[in-house]
């Protein structure tokens, strides 16, 4: 059946932090909409609907959103605190989606069991 949803969220918090050379991460679950900075699905970084040049600026001293998707639906979002100026690489972020959707998956299976009890 494998891992329990909250411990791979847990273990996503970590691994992101340490990809996205971030100083912490906290997960929302939900689907609400979020302003400011987010990792889109193919690793790029938008405030809103402007590219961010990360390779220019670097990430702010503000939160950086990475959603959890699965299904086509927003299961909840990766709050990352970054470590201001640094830019993780296109790859890095690309494997930080991954890593989100996956918690996303978990979360989703496990409200797929409760449904059908």
């Amino acid at each position: 059946r494998g891992e329990q949803p909250q411990a791979v969220v847990e273990q996503v918090k970590v691994q992101v932090t340490a990809l996205l050379a971030a100083r912490g991460c906290r997960f929302e679950p939900g689907d609400a909409r979020v302003r400011g900075l987010q990792v889109n699905p193919d690793g790029a970084v938008m405030w809103g609907s402007t590219p961010w040049k990360l390779s220019e600026h670097g990430f702010p001293d503000e939160p950086v959103t990475l959603a959890a998707r699965y299904g086509g639906r927003v299961c909840g979002r990766f709050v990352l605190d970054p470590t201001p100026g640094t830019a993780p690489t296109l790859e890095a972020r690309q494997v930080a989606v991954v890593l989100a959707d996956l918690a996303a998956a978990a979360l989703a299976r496990d409200d797929a069991h409760r449904t059908h009890l």
